[in-house]
């Protein structure tokens, strides 16, 4: 499936959605989350705890989620 163009980093920022994903596991009907290990993943699930990203990590997830497809 293709959702449009991509940019440099496009990569780069589905490894780090990538990495999230292996950190968390997600309870949509109850809208929880919950770290897959022990307390030293529960950062990966705080809204008020930064990313543990860099800033190129950061600006290519910023630049992925600017992409027309994520405009409601």
């Amino acid at each position: 499936m293709c959702l449009g163009p991509h940019s440099y980093d496009s990569a780069l920022a589905l490894e780090c959605v990538a990495t999230v994903s292996n950190k968390i596991s997600e309870d949509w009907a109850n809208h929880t989350m919950m770290p897959f290990s022990a307390d030293s993943e529960a950062v990966w699930i705080d809204r008020n705890a930064s990313l543990l990203f860099g800033e190129s990590q950061l600006l290519a997830i910023s630049s992925l989620l600017s992409c027309s497809w994520f405009e409601v």
